[in-house]
Formats: C-alpha cells, sequence, structure tokens
C-alpha cells in the first residue's frame, strides 16, 4: 500500500484539520493487484486506516552514585480508526485533534491472509501542552518541513519544546551568525519561519535556545536534589540548500594525449551553464600523482 502525504497542505498541519490522503495498491513487481489478491469474501475486502498520536512519559530515577537520571517511555495513543473499500486506489480523510508527532497506519489482507500495513509518519503543530522525546531532557527538538530547500523558499520549523512557555533566542549560522531572534512563547509548540537567502547554500543552521525559572522558593534540604533550579535547554536544525543555482560544468582539454617525463603539459578548461560560457567562474585544477590518490581510494 502507498500513501500519500497530506494533500493541499504547506508546511505543517494545524490540529483539528481535516487532513486528506490518497493511497495506492502494487504488487511486489509493480503491477496493479487483481481481484485474485483480494480476500474471497466481499465483507473482508476492506483497509483499516488508525490514526496513532505519539505521546512520552516522563520517567525520573535516582542512580546508584545519587545523579538524577530522566528517560522517556513512548507510547502510542489511537485517535482515530475507520475502513475504507478495498480497490485498486482511493482516498481518505482523518482530522488530528490534538498537536504532536503522529502516525497514519493503514491494514489490510490480501487473498492468503497475509497482513500488509503500510504507516506514514507526520508532525501536527498546535499550542498542547504535549512534550516531544529528545535525546535528552535539557533539548529542544526542532523539525523541518522539507529535506531540501531552493533559495526564495521561507522554511517552516517546529519547535517542540519542554517548556510550556519561555523566552527563547533563535540564530541563524554557519562560520558566522546571519541573524538573531529574541522571542517570547506562552505555548510549547510553535512554527518558525525562516526565509532561504542565497548566502545559505549549501547549508545554514537554525539554533534555538531557552531557560527554565525557579516556580517556587527552594524548599529542599541539603540531601535532597533540587528539582525546580533553572537549567538551559538547546536544540538545532541544519536546513539543506539545493546548490543548482551554483552548479556549472567543466570541460578539459589537453594538448597531448600522453606525455614523458619533463615535458610540459598544456589544459585548456572551460566552464559553460546552460550551454553557454559562464564568465567569472572560479577553478582549481590539481595536478596529483596518481598512485598518491589510489591509496585513499579516491574517484
Amino acid at each position: 500500500i502507498g500513501v500519500s502525504k497530506p494533500k493541499n497542505v504547506k508546511g505543517f498541519p494545524k490540529k483539528g484539520e481535516k487532513l486528506d490522503f490518497d493511497f495506492v495498491l502494487v504488487t511486489p513487481d509493480s503491477s496493479t493487484p487483481g481481484s485474485t489478491c483480494f480476500p474471497p469474501q466481499q465483507s473482508d475486502q476492506t483497509i483499516t486506516a488508525e490514526l496513532l498520536r505519539e505521546d512520552w512519559k516522563k520517567v525520573q530515577q535516582v542512580g546508584l552514585n545519587g545523579n538524577l537520571i530522566t528517560r522517556y517511555v513512548r507510547e502510542m495513543v489511537s485517535e482515530e480508526k475507520k475502513t475504507v473499500s478495498l480497490s485498486g486506489q482511493g482516498s481518505l480523510s482523518v482530522t488530528p485533534p490534538k498537536a504532536g508527532a503522529y502516525i497514519l497506519r493503514l491494514t489490510t489482507e490480501d487473498s492468503k491472509a497475509r497482513h500488509i500495513i503500510t504507516e506514514r509518519s507526520f508532525y501536527v503543530s498546535g499550542s498542547d501542552w504535549s512534550y516531544y522525546y529528545g535525546n535528552s531532557s535539557d533539548e529542544i527538538p526542532l523539525v523541518a518541513d522539507k529535506t531540501l530547500y531552493n533559495v526564495g523558499d521561507t522554511a517552516q520549523i517546529m519547535l517542540q519544546s519542554p517548556l510550556p512557555a519561555g523566552t527563547y533566542l533563535m540564530t541563524v549560522e554557519r562560520e558566522t551568525i546571519f541573524s538573531e531572534k529574541v522571542f517570547h512563547l506562552d505555548e510549547p509548540t510553535t512554527v518558525l519561519e525562516v526565509p532561504i537567502d542565497k548566502k545559505y547554500l549549501p547549508v545554514v543552521y537554525v539554533a534555538v535556545s531557552s531557560y527554565s525559572v525557579r516556580t517556587k522558593k527552594p524548599d529542599h534540604d541539603f540531601s535532597s536534589r533540587d528539582m525546580d533550579k533553572p537549567k538551559g535547554y538547546f536544540g538545532s536544525v541544519a536546513l539543506h540548500v539545493d546548490t543548482a543555482p551554483k552548479e556549472f560544468d567543466i570541460a578539459v582539454t589537453q594538448d597531448k594525449a600522453s606525455y614523458r617525463p619533463g615535458e610540459k603539459a598544456t589544459f585548456t578548461l572551460t566552464a559553460t551553464k546552460d550551454g553557454k560560457p559562464l564568465p567569472g567562474a572560479e577553478l582549481t585544477l590539481m595536478a596529483v600523482d596518481r598512485g598518491v590518490i589510489d591509496l585513499i581510494n579516491y574517484h
């Protein structure tokens, strides 16, 4: 079963928004399945669609040396379940009631009662208080809406904070800081927008940091841990930018097919883009002993 991304959605879908998906059935050899592939009983010729939301439970333990160990246990919550007719292709819709990370799972059986399962993961934005699992309890997970951007695009980045509210510093950086911004959020989840500039080629990093504050006066004694002490939070995500605008072709020609030791070799380099000469191109020519580059398996 092949299933599409949510249709007619730009960036991340919002909670409470009806999402439409297309699906198609194919055999292992990429052909359309015939009726003999379906269950013999008409009543069994259905696809079960289930919308599952990831829920992470915070668990804290004190280790043997007294250190506090924080981990998260993943639970899958079923938010919606329906059946649709088993056909070569079709569509279905679901409505995520909360913000978070979701899985759309499609399940059916073939004529030999073998289970067929397909899953599509996606994120839903919203102001719900819902912590998202990260590599540590101090991480601010950031998720970009695309794996590759073009110059002129606007990247949408889902911020998933363990803080219910807070002040954040966002920087766009690489070898240097291109921009910085301080903002306050009254909710743990939001979508940040970053316009993609040509100076971000081929990759740029968006970093977000924040901190927690005390919610009450310290009431712990010397032998117990200070669970309410302030601490820092940090997260980052890489935005990859398509290098096509900077790509061009290079033709290399030489005045002879082979040379003897001590002879002078003359090479002509020609840079073109879309079949036309490209003035101002920067080229680097290296003459390297083949035996040397063979040692590092260079190709």
